[in-house]
Order: C-alpha cells, then sequence, then structure tokens
C-alpha cells in the first residue's frame, strides 16, 4: 500500500491498475475475494479511462487470480462485485485500495 501513496503523491496515474491489481491478488490471497474483484474490476475501468495496456506480468497475474475466484463465487456474486469494482472513480478505488481489512 505504500507504494500506491508513493505512485499518488508523485501523480503517475498509469501505475494505479497496476498497483491495484497487485493489491487484487494480496486480498485474493488473504481470503478477501469480493475485495479482489472489485479491485480487478477498479483497475479495469482506471485502464481503459487513461488508455493504459497491461504489461505480461501483470496480465499473467490478474488471469490466475480471475479464475481462481471464479472457482470460489457464483457467476452472479462475481458480477456484482466487478461491476461495482467499475463503477468506482480514481479517488473512490484509491481510497477502496488503501483500506485496512
Amino acid at each position: 500500500m505504500e507504494g500506491l501513496r508513493f505512485i499518488l503523491i508523485l501523480g503517475t496515474r498509469v501505475s494505479v491498475p497496476e498497483g491495484l491489481e497487485g493489491l487484487a491478488a494480496t486480498a485474493l490471497a488473504q481470503g478477501h475475494i469480493e475485495r479482489s474483484i472489485r479491485l480487478s474490476g477498479a483497475a479495469e475501468v482506471l485502464r481503459e479511462a487513461i488508455g493504459s495496456s497491461i504489461s505480461p506480468a501483470v496480465q499473467s497475474i490478474r488471469a490466475d487470480c480471475l479464475a481462481r475466484v471464479c472457482r470460489q463465487v457464483d457467476e452472479s456474486t462475481f458480477t456484482q462485485d466487478w461491476e461495482s469494482g467499475r463503477a468506482m472513480s480514481l479517488a473512490q478505488a484509491i481510497e477502496f485500495a488503501l483500506e485496512t481489512v
């Protein structure tokens, strides 16, 4: 999370989606499945908004995380959490990412 704070101080919005993807992987590893889905959804919409591509390394991590969460939740839960993440503004996504669980 310190890395995300550093990115925000510098104003490097291009790095925020990758930071969110990393936090999504961390959330999943800690058993916070819904949080992981929301963070990934937020990362995707932010990436789209700034026209940023996803690096192959992050894409691999993201694909693995999404495959794992899809095995653990039903489609309705996934869709609801995914859309919740996609509905977040940049400020909301950052605030959500920095919340302690």
